[in-house]
């Protein structure tokens, strides 16, 4: 019994000592371990290219702010053994207390009672300071919901890249234009052909077309800079960024906005917040039962909305395709003309800005379509974006 009793003590201790280590490591929860990289410093190294598809993988690795969750649910969890345990060393305790008791206590033994019992109070204490019942599963289901909206963003940013690099070389071959309609100007100016006004004109075009091609630039910069750091590497890295996949037209045929509405609505985010929120009373009942209807209709009008993009985009996505199709025929014909000399420079460089223009609005379909079904899919899964 004393051999039982002394280790039981000694139990009890350790795991009262333990919890000076372990209530400073949950305060100061933050990244941890080999792949945590604040800023995005030093991640992903070894990769030399951002696949949209790799997105999923590269925000659970390596992006700051989830692996910092990650890094609290982890001490959290800690947290809950360690007040388990405290617990278990304190029911021991007490129940070696009511047996010194049921013995009869002497001044020895009482001394042991008493040590026991405080010890016992203490252990509880600190256990109920570690204790959140709903600290586990909240932490899992923030940080699960967390990753969804990183990664989520995450590819509508690589989709607007994506959609603004499909626009550059437009913008290039609009400046090359602009560039030789004011050099044309120049020349027939100098033979009393054109006015100042009319170099002043063209001028103007080419001024707005670098001014516009700056500007796209710059967004194109921003956007690729923001992709990286979310995507956890520096922002000065230089990762090829790839295209976003084409359109799957076979995705459309599986989706059903009737079907889908009720995964849509029991995974949907607020929904679940709501649902589980507390309402004491007859009255907060009813109004709780109100809101839960309401949003349930606004993610049935919201599913059918986004459907209805779908459709919707695929319709301009294959109206490009057509224009595209004829601007390529067209395009053929300025080439042979060109290479005969039967087309001026000017005239062949707006058959290619009208070409580009084509091929521009085909690709910049093709990425709102294939966006219009990623959201959908989201919405299905339990997160609507705006």
């Amino acid at each position: 019994m004393k051999k039982r009793r002394k280790q039981i003590t000694a139990a009890a201790l350790a795991a009262l000592a333990a919890i000076s280590l372990t209530v400073p490591a949950y305060a100061a929860a933050g990244p941890s371990g080999k792949t945590t990289y604040i800023n995005g410093a030093g991640a992903g190294a070894e990769d030399t290219v951002l696949d949209y598809n790799d997105i999923d993988q590269r925000i659970e690795n390596y992006n700051t702010n989830y692996k910092q969750l990650n890094s609290t649910l982890v001490n959290s969890t800690q947290s809950l053994d360690a007040a388990r345990e405290l617990r278990e060393g304190a029911s021991d305790l007490m129940h070696e207390a009511y047996e010194l008791r049921s013995d009869g206590l002497n001044e020895t033994t009482r001394e042991l009672y008493d040590s026991y019992k405080e010890t016992a109070k203490e252990l509880r204490k600190q256990a109920q300071k570690l204790t959140n019942e709903e600290l586990g599963s909240s932490y899992k289901k923030t940080l699960r919901q967390t990753k969804s909206k990183l990664v989520a963003s995450t590819q509508q940013l690589m989709i607007q890249y994506s959609e603004t690099i499909a626009k550059q070389e437009l913008m290039n071959k609009q400046i090359e234009l602009a560039q030789a309609n004011l050099d044309a100007a120049n020349r027939m100016a100098a033979m009393g052909m054109k006015s100042v006004q009319d170099i002043q004109t063209a001028q103007e075009t080419l001024k707005q077309a670098e001014s516009g091609a700056a500007q796209l630039k710059y967004g194109i910069d921003n956007m690729r800079q923001n992709l990286l750091i979310l995507t956890g590497w520096n922002h000065d890295s230089a990762p090829e960024i790839r295209p976003v996949p084409a359109s799957d037209l076979s995705r459309i045929d599986q989706m059903n906005p009737e079907n889908d509405l009720r995964s849509a609505i029991g995974a949907n985010y607020d929904l679940q917040s709501l649902k589980g929120a507390s309402a004491s009373g007859s009255s907060a009942r009813n109004v709780k039962k109100r809101n839960v209807a309401q949003s349930e209709q606004d993610v049935a009008s919201t599913l059918q909305a986004l459907y209805n993009t779908v459709i919707s985009k695929r319709q301009s996505y294959e109206a490009a395709l057509s224009e595209y199709a004829a601007a390529e025929q067209k395009m053929q014909a300025a080439d042979r003309k060109y290479s005969l000399g039967m087309m001026g420079k000017l005239e062949y460089l707006s058959a290619q800005a009208e070409f580009l223009t084509s091929k521009s609005n085909k690709e910049v379909a093709d990425i709102e379509l294939f966006s219009a079904m990623e959201k959908y899919d989201w919405a299905v899964k339990g997160l609507i974006m705006s």
